[in-house]
């Protein structure tokens, strides 16, 4: 008959760490920390060099509770959903996109000043103190792909991700594709200053916008969107940026989704700027020339 734990005056936890091979261990942590009950009259003489114990008191849980101020900042303001990032970045964009398209709406934006990162930013992101992070009942989320399937899978409404296991490994080949591979070829263009230098790396562009074109062909199987009927995970991908290359066409007088030769991106493009999850998540297109503009003249940071 098993005997029942003794009673005991304060609260004692004990931790049990795990090899890193544990079936619920994180595969970016060495080890996996799970709570679980004490009972003085259990044997704790057995030897098992997989686990080591640790007594702690509601004191030190208080103490480990402490070290996540980011955590403990959120909850103490109350905010259900915060997002930190700035309202340039493509990435951010990114994140009010899946926000928008799950239909989240009353969250906490809070802009941050990226030569001056806040404590909360750098203690919510402290691997790369960058945004954007999702802040959500306290804890952080961060990298803007990571955001957006946590999104997807954290609220209801218009699935993001394709729940057929083949399709959704095609949608991330893709989103990944777009960061890895497109951003950097275009990036050159957006940060060129002369003719000469937009010439030369427009047309090293053009690959990767190719290969995005065969895509669009592949995944829409004819629809308006990546994600066919109704807006992806790689159309949020792609979308992050649209406003950026819009404005970038409109000051360099170029059109990188040019509809004689891409046709389905150009299509694409007007579809998913007219969606009414776009037209409040992204920012005003004149915006971004204006600031483009200044970034050209030397006058942006």
């Amino acid at each position: 008959m098993n005997q029942q734990p003794h009673a005991v005056d304060e609260l004692v936890i004990i931790f049990k760490i795990r090899r890193p091979n544990h079936p619920c261990a994180s595969p970016s942590s060495s080890i996996y920390i799970a709570p679980c009950l004490f009972s003085p009259q259990q044997n704790n003489n057995r030897s098992n060099h997989n686990k080591l114990f640790v007594v702690a008191t509601e004191q030190a849980s208080k103490r480990a509770r402490a070290r996540s101020p980011a955590r403990a900042a959120a909850m103490a303001a109350g905010a259900e959903v915060r997002l930190l990032g700035e309202w340039l970045s493509p990435f951010c964009i990114r994140v009010k996109l899946a926000l928008a398209v799950k239909g989240v709406s009353g969250y906490e934006y809070v802009e941050e000043d990226l030569e001056h990162k806040s404590e909360l930013l750098l203690s919510s992101n402290p691997v790369y103190g960058k945004v954007p992070v999702l802040i959500h009942r306290g804890a952080p989320v961060c990298e803007s792909l990571v955001i957006v399937q946590y999104v997807d899978e954290a609220w209801a409404g218009p699935a993001i991700l394709p729940s057929d296991p083949y399709e959704r490994s095609r949608a991330r080949f893709w989103a990944a594709y777009i960061d890895d591979k497109f951003f950097p070829s275009w990036e050159p263009f957006f940060m060129s200053k002369t003719a000469e230098e937009r010439a030369k790396t427009f047309k090293n562009a053009i690959p990767a916008v190719e290969t995005l074109e065969g895509a669009l062909e592949e995944c829409s199987n004819g629809k308006p969107f990546f994600g066919g009927d109704n807006i992806g995970y790689v159309d949020v991908a792609l979308g992050g940026y649209l406003a950026w290359i819009k404005a970038v066409d409109e000051v360099a007088g170029t059109c990188l989704f040019e509809e004689s030769k891409f046709p389905r991106l150009a299509a694409w493009a007007e579809s998913f700027a007219a969606a009414d999850a776009v037209l409040g998540a992204s920012p005003a297109l004149q915006d971004i020339v204006a600031f483009y503009k200044k970034m050209q003249s030397g006058e942006g940071h």
